[in-house]
């Protein structure tokens, strides 16, 4: 099972500014094509760290999508602190510097240092072309490791996201996934029976039950199952077993007594 690292980069998503839509995008990209999406983590603009947690996540997980700090201000780093977390040096690569030379130019605008920056990327690392803004984006792979950095600017990254897919290979996996509505129960009163379900298939089908309303007043829940396998067809067959079995669980609590919370 390939592992994915998602870190979003940047003061504004730290404090609160920012609403992170680029890691629930970039997470149902990589899920949808059967990867596992371990974590998402949000760091400041600030050097050390970006340069720790990009290393360490380099080094751990097979994939590594960083979003954010890619930009030309003086805050805009995260190159320059993951060349520095790899012990590689900082260079000006020729194809980046054409495209964004281009690209200003075709608005008569100066290629100025700011700009220049934005071109810099650490030795043996490949640009990621970016169709609807200026920086483009990084991907470096050692051995069976890779990370890509993106824009922030969620138009940007979005635009490359169908590259980082390709070049991140297969995953070897499948998502399925199955969801259901079930009224009259209480998340807490099912929550045993789903620990029994979740044992007696192994955790090949992981069951999550979502309440969508007062759990006192009106108990009303969305159950998910879904599960990463190479059988799809198994899969399927497993989540429509739990499905039965849940809805007879949920019958034969209706039918022996009140369940708390229906008022029946």
């Amino acid at each position: 099972m390939k592992e994915v690292s998602i870190i979003s980069i940047g003061n504004e998503i730290v404090k609160g500014r920012t609403v992170n839509t680029n890691a629930t995008e970039i997470a149902m990209a990589f899920t949808e094509t059967g990867f596992y999406v371990s974590r998402h983590v949000s760091i400041p603009d600030d050097c050390k760290t970006i340069s720790e947690t990009l290393t360490a996540s380099f080094k751990e997980f097979h994939i590594t999508v960083t979003t954010g700090g890619l930009g030309p201000t003086f805050d805009d780093m995260t190159i320059k602190c993951l060349a520095r977390g790899l012990g590689k040096k900082l260079t000006l690569n020729e194809e980046a510097l054409n495209i964004i030379e281009e690209k200003y130019k075709g608005l008569k605008l100066p290629l100025t240092e700011e700009r220049r920056k934005m071109a810099l990327f650490p030795e043996d690392a490949k640009i990621i072309k970016n169709s609807v803004g200026t920086a483009p984006g990084l991907f470096y792979t050692l051995d069976s490791h890779k990370i890509f950095c993106l824009p922030g600017v969620p138009k940007e990254m979005r635009s490359m996201l169908p590259e980082v897919l390709n070049l991140s290979g297969k995953s070897g996996l499948n998502y399925v996934s199955m969801e259901f509505n079930i009224s009259g129960v209480m998340e807490s009163s099912m929550a045993p029976f789903v620990k029994l379900l979740m044992r007696e298939y192994e955790n090949s089908i992981f069951i999550k039950t979502h309440p969508v309303s007062d759990e006192i007043n009106d108990p009303k829940l969305t159950v998910e199952l879904y599960s990463l396998s190479d059988k799809i067809g198994e899969a399927k067959v497993k989540m429509a077993e739990i499905k039965n079995k849940i809805e007879k669980w949920v019958d034969n609590q209706r039918n022996s007594k009140a369940l708390p919370g229906t008022g029946k």
